[in-house]
């Protein structure tokens, strides 16, 4: 599942190496034990992590090049103090049911971890479909895409149960925390902003998604908007292909 760089790639894998500082931040995250004490120690090395950024951090993480911003998205800050601790049953499940022609949705793609994971690992003829609505996050996604020479397909939406726009409370200290849920509140003060809206069945019939494989959801409890109009609307090929029965993944949320 492979593409030609173009012209708007980005710049060169290892442009921004981590710094000495990451790289020690880094080396101890990745040795905590994935329990209690590991993870509440990991919070710390997030927090220090971030006051570390000044520019965007090319790593190898997951098997896959990442470039991550630790500034304001608790999803990369993970990716690069804790690979570990970063959904491992989830990917694993995932890993184990990915055939060739898998096809693979991606609701709140983020910065691409799970569509670049599928579409690296899937094989010939895999499709992705990676659901964004986040401007912020877009430029990442796609970054991270590029960076793995990947041809994924972007929906720069939110999707939910109509077509229109929808209110958004996005936090600025972690956009992955941004939520439908405009009382909401984070670290920051939220900041609400209108997004396009599209129903799922009718972005996965307009790419030419004949069946979904598996389907990722982490859309900060808003899952419900999403799925339910999708599964009492959808035809049940397209979600439960008798022709796959040993492939097939439920829909699964993520923290």
């Amino acid at each position: 599942m492979t593409t030609t760089p173009t012209a708007d790639a980005p710049e060169p894998f290892g442009t921004f190496r981590p710094t000495r500082l990451q790289d020690i931040v880094r080396d101890i995250g990745g040795r905590l034990p994935r329990n209690w004490p590991g993870r509440r120690f990991s919070g710390w090395l997030n927090y220090l992590m971030q006051t570390t950024y000044r520019r965007p951090v090319d790593v190898v993480v997951l098997g896959q090049r990442m470039r991550l911003h630790l500034d304001n998205n608790s999803c990369e800050r993970r990716l690069m103090v804790t690979p570990q601790f970063f959904d491992p049953e989830e990917l694993a499940v995932l890993r184990e049911r990915m055939h060739p022609g898998f096809q693979f949705v991606d609701l709140g793609a983020n910065v691409g971890t799970y569509s670049v994971f599928v579409g690296t690992l899937a094989g010939p003829g895999a499709r992705v479909l990676a659901v964004e609505p986040q401007e912020a996050l877009l430029p990442r996604l796609r970054a991270n895409i590029a960076l793995n020479g990947l041809d994924v397909i972007i929906a720069p939406v939110a999707v939910g149960d109509r077509e229109g726009t929808i209110e958004f409370a996005v936090d600025s200290n972690n956009l992955g925390f941004t939520s439908v849920n405009t009382a909401r509140r984070g670290r920051a003060e939220p900041k609400i902003v209108s997004l396009p809206m599209r129903k799922l069945l009718d972005l996965v019939q307009e790419h030419g998604f004949e069946r979904i494989d598996a389907l990722k959801a982490d859309i900060e409890g808003a899952e419900d908007l999403a799925l339910l109009p999708f599964f009492e609307t959808a035809p049940r090929t397209l979600y439960s292909s008798p022709t796959h029965t040993d492939h097939h993944l439920p829909a699964h949320t993520t923290e």
